[in-house]
């Protein structure tokens, strides 16, 4: 299922941008959020086939970050449908705040080249709108899945992440212990893994939900109700 949609996004027309209605720092969030939209979703798109490929090869449990990534773009692409400019501004906002640890990092002692000083510089100089600081509680994931109703996806993304960082859960796939006895090491995890097919599918159509506010006709209406169908009242 989830080939199919990888299919249906390339097929799809690229999204055009917003008619031309002035300067404001809205309106030209609210444009460059157009894009972000295309980019999240191809990010989710393109993540779930590289998830799929190392499930191939025996990776199941190494694609975690790539799955929770999926999750996480999922959320964020329903928050900035809904709110375009300000949460373009807010993630903006956040990305400058990331930004900013790399002149840290220089009065640290690292050194950075002049052309990085120079970018970090101009990048902290953008300025965005006090009032979309509103949404500013929406860079939480939980905060997000709970606005749209994506409770299921935020469920997903924390078990993901429990096994993306370096936690007991990471390392647990490697190794058992039985009782007080000695503990085995496997090589690769010998766990079931999740079935990662209906994962990327559930989060593919998830993305595809938001990105198809921004194709004419709605273009993937008809697709996403085929879809929902097949993955059934869990997703």
């Amino acid at each position: 299922m989830f080939a199919e949609m990888v299919a249906r996004f390339r097929e799809a027309p690229m999204p055009s941008p917003l008619p031309n209605s002035g300067s404001s720092r809205a309106f030209l969030a609210a444009q460059e959020a157009v894009a972000v939209m295309y980019g999240w979703t191809n990010r989710v798109m393109r993540s779930g086939q590289a998830v799929l490929r190392m499930d191939a090869d025996g990776f199941a449990a190494e694609a975690s970050p790539l799955l929770r990534s999926m999750f996480e773009h999922v959320m964020a692409l329903h928050w900035i449908k809904e709110q375009p400019s300000d949460a373009f501004q807010s993630t903006w906002r956040a990305w400058q705040k990331e930004v900013s640890k790399f002149q840290e990092a220089e009065a640290a002692g690292w050194e950075l080249t002049d052309e990085v000083v120079a970018l970090i510089d101009d990048l902290l100089t953008i300025e965005t709108d006090e009032s979309s600081r509103r949404v500013d509680n929406l860079l939480n994931t939980r905060h997000r899945a709970e606005k749209y109703g994506l409770g299921i996806l935020y469920r997903s993304w924390l078990i993901e992440t429990w096994t993306s960082h370096a936690t007991f859960a990471s390392a647990k796939a490697y190794y058992e212990v039985k009782d007080e006895g000695p503990f085995t090491l496997f090589e690769s995890s010998p766990l079931l893994p999740p079935d990662l097919p209906i994962l990327c599918a559930a989060a593919g159509r998830a993305a595809l939900e938001a990105y198809n506010e921004l194709l004419p006709d709605g273009f993937l209406t008809d697709d996403l109700e085929s879809w929902k169908s097949r993955l059934g009242p869990t997703f």
